[in-house]
């Protein structure tokens, strides 16, 4: 493994305490399965009657490495796996694997939970949605804000005949910032000339966008978000 990266460690013990962290300093006693990294990964942590699998809630391509490591088997066989750092053959037991994740920057524990996060969750938005993760998407979306009193109270984007991530300040609903979003989402793509507008929609927005003109193509449904709707409006 690169000296250069930076390392977080999960593990188990007993068989209801997670212990987690970057370094021997910080690592730590959890209680909860389901943990969202500050870079918005979620590692799944859980005891079962085949003992503890730790990693990766699903399927992620990211440059991150993740490997379960032993340093003493069941039969109590020394394995002295040189991945492991030494306080960490001191601190974790070795009954449990050991989940290592190396990524370019440092990383940490923003939130736990015995279910899993939703995409749609404020823990999992505010640390999914980094200055970085913006800019990057950015490069290939038009991002729309609206200010109130010099605060940004709302956004979305769009791409081609595509809105994505509406989102208004909670501490404003009911005051109209979705409308005019909306409204210049849907403005803009008509001047680039297209007939139709698309998005997915979550069962929570779907009234407000049924009542814009919004027409169910299909339902979704995934494990994280739960169920939602792929909706079209005409422009002409």
């Amino acid at each position: 493994m690169q000296t250069d990266k930076h390392r977080f460690y999960f593990s188990g013990y007993s068989d209801d305490v997670v212990l987690a962290g970057p370094c021997q300093r910080d690592f730590d006693e959890y209680y909860s399965t389901f943990y969202l990294l500050s870079n918005g990964l979620v590692i799944k942590a859980e005891h079962g009657d085949n003992g503890w699998e730790i990693g990766l809630s699903e399927e992620h391509n990211s440059d991150i490495t993740i490997i379960p490591a032993v340093d003493v088997d069941d039969e109590g066989i020394e394995h002295g796996d040189t991945r492991l750092p030494e306080w960490l053959r001191d601190s974790a037991p070795g009954y449990a694997p050991v989940c290592i994740i190396e990524t370019d920057e440092p990383l940490e524990i923003v939130a736990q939970s015995d279910c899993m996060f939703s995409d749609n969750s404020p823990e999992f938005m505010s640390a999914f949605w980094t200055p970085e993760k913006v800019c990057e998407m950015a490069a290939g979306r038009t991002i729309y804000v609206l200010e109130e009193g010099n605060e940004v109270v709302g956004t979305v984007s769009t791409d081609d005949e595509k809105i994505f991530t509406m989102f208004v300040d909670p501490n404003v609903h009911g005051q109209g910032i979705g409308t005019k979003l909306m409204d210049h989402a849907e403005k803009a793509i008509q001047m680039e000339g297209h007939s139709r507008v698309e998005l997915a929609s979550s069962i929570t927005a779907h009234d407000f966008y049924k009542a814009r003109g919004y027409v169910d193509i299909r339902e979704t449904e995934s494990d994280e978000d739960g169920l939602g709707y792929l909706m079209q409006k005409s422009l002409l």
